[in-house]
């Protein structure tokens, strides 16, 4: 049953009604796709849930300006709303309004997201979703007490291979011309017991916990690469399987997204990482147009990253609380999670 806010009308929404809505979103990406949430489904045996915001007069997919998905969970008394593991982008899908004036989709763009904000902090006492970088204002969220965190991320256009190569940084040319001369080379092969094994030293060597359990992984990439929505690459040393990386396809958008790369850290000398990443910019810059490095927030990660020339871009984390007891129990659990 839609409920009324404001002028508009917010109801959940079927996965046929969100697949049609999504063509008229710049927001959409592979992540926004059923076919994307119904493996996090698979995986972690949670329901996607998807709400749509309409026109007051029209419930209709062609009245519905706005909408967003996200995991519906409870733990002990507190129901959530939070985007799922191994999603780097959820958040807000605005409908593209070319007719109106630009001062008219701002404010119309505004008035959806209060609206939106009020829908889920009556139902939820915790919320959390990262938006795409084509949502810069973030207002809205600022003037209702969510808490922001601006995160980054490398996007690189691909261009011909000169070019690109002629802006990478003089220590990853080196690297990669290293990782050359020592013979490595690059196989597209799928083994997620190889990349399972190559996560963990990964992790290891950062003193810190892996993002999800041998087995959720496992069932993760079991179910991307048999969807066709990922390729797996590994680098070797002689027969040996040093580094390994796992791209997500938007084919649609023509985006390419580093979603895990992962490595024996004995091998770091040789520059397999750059060789890697180098060696699959040049193979899939001959069919898409962008490569988006998933992330650039730690500094030794971020800087690396940042050798490649891409574009440094921000995008937005956002988080509602329903009160201070509810983050102090959100903190705590993370601690003991990440213990």
């Amino acid at each position: 049953m839609p409920q009324q806010y404001g002028k508009y009308k917010i109801r959940e929404i079927s996965r046929t009604e969100w697949e049609n809505f999504l063509p008229y979103s710049e927001e959409t990406t592979v992540f926004s796709t059923n076919q994307w949430q119904e493996i996090l489904e698979q995986v972690f045996e949670k329901k996607i849930t998807i709400y749509g915001c309409f026109k007051k007069e029209d419930l209709s997919i062609n009245g519905m300006m706005a909408g967003l998905s996200c995991q519906k969970c409870k733990k002990l008394w507190i129901n959530y709303f939070t985007h799922p593991l191994f999603t780097p982008y959820s958040g807000l899908h605005f409908r593209i309004l070319k007719k109106k004036r630009k001062n008219k989709i701002l404010a119309e763009k505004l008035a959806i997201t209060q609206e939106l904000i009020k829908f889920l902090s009556d139902k939820f006492q915790y919320i959390t979703f990262a938006n795409l970088y084509t949502i810069k204002d973030i207002r809205t969220f600022v003037w209702n007490d969510w808490h922001i965190k601006p995160l980054y991320t490398y996007l690189l256009k691909f261009t011909d291979k000169p070019a690109m190569f002629q802006n990478f940084y003089y220590d990853l040319k080196k690297r990669i011309e290293k990782a050359e001369k020592a013979g490595l080379n690059i196989i597209e092969l799928y083994d997620n017991s190889q990349f399972i094994k190559l996560n963990k030293m990964t992790y290891n060597k950062q003193n810190c916990k892996s993002i999800a359990d041998d087995r959720i992984l496992a069932k993760f990439l079991d179910l991307v690469i048999a969807k066709g929505l990922g390729k797996m690459h590994f680098v070797c040393n002689d027969n040996e399987v040093i580094s390994g990386q796992l791209d997500i396809l938007d084919k649609k958008a023509r985006i390419v997204y580093v979603l895990f790369q992962v490595s024996n850290p004995k091998y770091f000398s040789l520059g397999s990482s750059s060789f890697l990443y180098w060696k699959l910019i040049e193979k899939y810059s001959k069919d898409f147009q962008y490569l988006d490095f998933c992330g650039a927030n730690i500094p030794s990660i971020a800087k690396f990253k940042q050798g490649f020339g891409g574009e440094l871009t921000c995008y937005y984390l956002t988080e509602f609380y329903a009160s201070q007891s509810i983050k102090l129990a959100f903190n705590l659990y993370r601690k003991w999670r990440n213990r």
